[in-house]
């Protein structure tokens, strides 16, 4: 081998695979490593689905609060379902809304 790290990581592989102790002790280690990585890994997508979640429920709110808007100044039902894309179902429900205000 001509490389100097490889040649010192495989000297210290050895070593440690004569040894159980030693053996015992890496794969704690990488254990250890390896489970941190995960963890970090398994962190960074929940927080990444928390912001979509976050950012599909923002876009429900503008939508709602348009089809709110549009209901206020009377547009008809179908036009608000047919612009905000809501269900009809939904915007009822929030013409609803309107009237208890």
């Amino acid at each position: 081998m001509n490389d100097e790290y490889l040649q010192d990581a495989f000297s210290s592989w050895t070593e440690i695979s004569v040894d159980p102790k030693e053996l015992s002790a890496y794969r704690a280690r990488m254990k250890e490593v390896l489970d941190a990585e995960a963890f970090i890994k398994e962190a960074e997508l929940r927080e990444q689905a928390a912001q979509e979640k976050g950012l599909e429920q923002g876009i429900q709110l503008a939508k709602e609060e348009n089809a709110l808007n549009l209901l206020m100044i009377d547009m008809d039902i179908e036009t608000v379902v047919q612009v905000t894309g809501l269900t009809l179902e939904r915007i009822q429900a929030l013409q609803e809304k309107l009237k208890d205000c």
